[in-house]
Order: structure tokens, then sequence, then C-alpha cells
């Protein structure tokens, strides 16, 4: 048995099947045509009585068309339960990589915060802190370094959280201290530009007033001096207006 398909490409190159049939190989005999008779073909003997004798014939084999295939569609897509299962599964998956990341930051954050710290207690926290503050701060500083290295090497996000926060809670006082006096200065600045503002603001404001004021006296002089009521003619001589007697 032999199955075949009749199938096309689509416009978008998709092969799509149309129908499918199957056929098996069947054993016929058929006529030999005058002049083609060959070692396979045979004649036949005619009943008494007949004078035609019966057409050669042979057997060959042809394929005959035996049924219809069932065809059936499908889809190779996920259905909706095994989507969410997997989308699931997938956010967890990114969640446990950040997790992962998250950690080797704070790990790396306290390994920098340690040689950072050990540098500046005795440069920019030197003033604001005393001997037995800072031999407490190195000492700790020692101590969570040794343990980064040892123990903590595989530690999780949490611990390397804990020990920044045991590391600020010697060191917190030190550092709000010098971030005090950091502020106290900035307020000085900004009170210094405040001033000097107002200031020039001052300034401007009384040179305003005196160049209004200069300006209305001399408006108030001009308004106080007399009119000349005389006129002169085309021919340059004074004319009085009427109702004006000349003394």
């Amino acid at each position: 048995m032999v199955c075949k398909l009749k199938a096309r490409l689509n416009l978008h190159g998709v092969l799509n099947v149309e129908s499918g049939y199957y056929v098996e190989d069947v054993e016929i005999e058929e006529p030999v045509a005058e002049g083609e008779k060959k070692g396979d073909a045979m004649e036949t003997d005619q009943p008494n009585g007949s004078a035609e004798p019966k057409p050669a014939t042979r057997k060959v084999k042809k394929q005959v068309r035996k049924g219809e295939l069932p065809l059936s569609a499908g889809t190779a897509s996920m259905d909706a339960a095994s989507k969410a299962s997997d989308t699931e599964l997938e956010n967890a998956m990114f969640m446990e990589d950040k997790l992962v990341t998250d950690t080797e930051d704070k790990k790396n954050e306290l390994e920098a915060y340690i040689y950072e710290l050990r540098g500046q207690i005795d440069e920019l926290y030197a003033d604001f802190s005393s001997a037995e503050e800072k031999e407490k701060i190195r000492d700790k500083l020692e101590k969570t370094e040794d343990w980064l290295y040892e123990d903590g090497e595989d530690a999780s996000k949490a611990q390397y959280v804990a020990k920044m926060d045991e590391i600020n809670f010697v060191a917190g006082p030190v550092i709000q201290r010098y971030n005090d006096k950091q502020e106290e200065e900035r307020q000085k600045v900004l009170k210094a530009q405040e001033e000097a503002a107002a200031k020039k603001r001052a300034e401007l404001e009384a040179k305003k007033k005196a160049d209004d004021e200069t300006k209305k006296a001399e408006e108030a002089k001009k308004a106080a001096e007399p009119k000349d009521t005389e006129m002169t003619d085309a021919n340059g001589e004074t004319v009085k207006p009427d109702g004006v007697e000349e003394k």
C-alpha cells in the first residue's frame, strides 16, 4: 500500500495538505495492440463454433486507488495551562537570577565600604572622632573583612546587609558629626548668599527711589515756572494776545 498526499505552498511559504489517499498494486489483464505482442502476451482459444479468435492480453501491475486518507488539523502551540505554568517557572527563574545578582552586588558593596571607611578614618573623619572611636571602627572593619573572606564567601544577601548595618552602628555617630558640620557650612554659605542678594536688592530699590524723587522734583520745578504768553508774527515782531495791554 502506498499513501499519496496532495499539497501546495501558499503565498506565505506554508505547506498546506489538501487531500490524501492510498493505492495498492493490482495485477490486471489488458489487451495488446497489433504489432506489440511480446513473450508474456497470450492468445486464448475461442469456444467451439466461434470463428474469431479472442484478442491477445497481457498481465500488468497498476496502482489502483483504494480509499481516502483521513486528515485532521492540529497546532503545535501550547495550551493556556501550559503557558501559565511555564510563565510561572520563568518568573521564578528570573527572581532567582536577580537574587544571585543582588547578593553579589551587596557583597562587593560591603567589601568596597570596608576599604573606603578604613582610609577615611584618619583623613575625612579625623577631626570628628576620638582615638577610642577610631580604634572601635578599625576593629569592626577588620573582623568584618575576615568574615567576608572566610564564612561570608557564600553568604546570603541578608547577611551582607546585616554586616553593613553593624559597621554603620559603630561608625554612624562619627559620620553623622561630619555630615552635621558639612550641613552647617552649607547653611552659612547659603545665608551669606541670601544676605548679599538682599543687600543688592535694597541698593537697587534705594537707587530707584532716589531717581523717582529727582524726576518728581524736576517736574515740579518746571510746573512752577511762569509761561511766556507773547507770540511773534511772521516778520519777527512781538504780538500780544487779545485782551493783553502793553504797559
